[in-house]
């Protein structure tokens, strides 16, 4: 078991060829597929990155979203868009879902928040600072969510590459 993973994972862990080239077959004509949540698990990155919107619809979002999930595709992550509807409780359900995925990147693209300081907003504020100390990405779009998530600026997501 612990030789074919390290044949399947490119590990550097010296494999005789004869070996290598035998799980090699052995995994084509299984049809092997490499399991992406568990490998994500080991390596602590999903490659998973996260499009809040306010309505996907909206053709400004629509164009946003596209712009994301090419550039992500690009370099092999996967773009989820999430409508909020601009409600903060939908907004918070998802950030826990993307905490749970382990999303290494979040963009606001609109938010819910606003001036005041509802209970909802304190929420997503410490689950925003939970996810960035993770070492995620929050990048915001949206120039009240910048003030209050302190967002990190769009070019910090280079480091995802």
């Amino acid at each position: 078991m612990a030789t074919a993973s390290r044949v399947m994972s490119s590990s550097t862990y010296p494999v005789s060829e004869g070996t290598r080239e035998k799980v090699l077959a052995a995994a084509k004509e299984l049809h092997y597929i490499p399991n992406s949540l568990a490998r994500s698990l080991k390596a602590q990155r999903s490659k998973l990155i996260a499009v809040l919107v306010g309505d996907n619809a909206d053709p400004y979002f629509a164009q946003v979203a596209r712009g994301v999930e090419e550039i992500a595709n690009a370099h092999g992550y996967l773009t989820i868009i999430c409508n909020t509807e601009r409600n903060l409780a939908r907004e918070l359900s998802y950030l826990q879902t993307l905490q749970d995925y382990r999303a290494d990147g979040i963009i606001f693209t609109n938010s819910g928040f606003n001036e005041t300081n509802e209970p909802e907003q304190v929420e997503i504020e410490e689950m925003v600072e939970k996810i960035q100390r993770r070492g995620a990405a929050i990048v915001s779009l949206s120039p009240t969510a910048s003030r209050l998530l302190r967002s990190r600026p769009i070019t910090s997501m280079a480091h995802m590459t």
